[in-house]
């Protein structure tokens, strides 16, 4: 139907149908294997909620396109979520007059300021802040009803006319009545259980008490092209290191490569050929300096005797 209308379809809770299978119930185990095949082949968009991701089967991580998780409320957050609610009820106010009922009155700044400093105690939702308000909401007409009537029962007999119903007053006492009656569930429920919410769900595996994430390195384009070209580049040194060694190899055995590589190709011959060579150098560089100066000797003596001639 929700492909049919093309709407965005929501299940909440939806733990239920994404139970883990066991071997003794089949019918659980049917109807996550059928549930299984329409997620996975399902064209459209799909929002699934639940607060027991540890009862989820395993089957469906690889099936979820995107998972969000959404952590308890912090007290910014919270505030926002009162204040919101408080905007609604000038909504809500409208209406009443529209009907030709009385407006509720409120106390804007008080309530927050209620809110703010009982939010570590409380640590409502944003499900538990909406019904704390429509509760109020309720609470605060019953309270104006109830006086009006005891008023016009008191009044009936002097005043002829009737009077207009009591305007009904949400304030943080009406608040405190509701927090008191939910503190007081919440602290029955501890001592029948043993411990929290958060603790029984930990121990049952349903979810953590505290998730704290332990954020995994996920690498930019950017980082894994430098290490790549990094790992080119040594590449590269080492492999123009390696023919340098042996063009040098080659240029110092020139023809007789083939019968030096028979013999040995070790590091060692390779050093002392080098040795060799550079003492053949030595010694013919020696020769040729020795040569020059034999000849610059020959040629002073001829000048020496020309020059004895000559003064003969």
């Amino acid at each position: 139907m929700a492909h049919r209308w093309a709407c965005v379809l929501l299940l909440d809770e939806a733990d239920v149908f994404l139970a883990k299978r066991t071997k003794s119930d089949v019918k659980r185990n049917g109807l996550v294997s059928v549930f299984l095949r329409i997620l996975e082949y399902y064209p459209g968009i799909l929002f699934l909620t639940t607060n027991r991701v540890g009862a989820i089967d395993d089957a469906f991580r690889s099936r979820l396109h995107l998972t969000l998780y959404y952590p308890k409320l912090v007290e910014k957050q919270s505030t926002k979520i009162w204040k919101n609610n408080i905007r609604k009820l000038e909504q809500v106010n409208e209406l009443r007059v529209k009907k030709g009922q009385q407006p509720i009155k409120y106390d804007k700044d008080e309530i927050v300021k209620w809110a703010k400093v009982n939010w570590e105690s409380l640590q409502w939702n944003g499900r538990q802040i909406r019904n704390a308000f429509q509760t109020a909401i309720a609470l605060a007409e019953f309270k104006a009803q109830s006086k009006g009537r005891a008023r016009r029962t008191g009044d009936s007999s002097s005043s002829p006319t009737p009077r207009s119903p009591k305007r009904p007053v949400l304030s943080q006492d009406t608040f405190m009545l509701i927090a008191e009656a939910s503190t007081q569930f919440n602290d029955y429920l501890l001592q029948t259980h043993g411990q929290d919410e958060d603790t029984t769900a930990s121990r049952d595996q349903i979810r953590p008490a505290t998730f704290k994430e332990n954020k995994t390195r996920i690498k930019r384009v950017q980082e894994s092209s430098d290490s790549d070209s990094d790992t080119e580049s040594s590449m590269s040194s080492d492999e123009s290191d390696h023919n340098s060694d042996s063009s040098a190899l080659d240029s110092e055995l020139g023809p007789n490569r083939s019968d030096c590589s028979e013999i040995s190709d070790s590091e060692s011959d390779i050093r002392r050929k080098r040795k060799k060579k550079a003492r053949l150098s030595k010694g013919k560089s020696e020769k040729a300096v020795t040569k020059g100066k034999n000849s610059l000797e020959r040629r002073k003596d001829a000048k020496k005797k020309e020059k004895r001639k000559s003064e003969d």
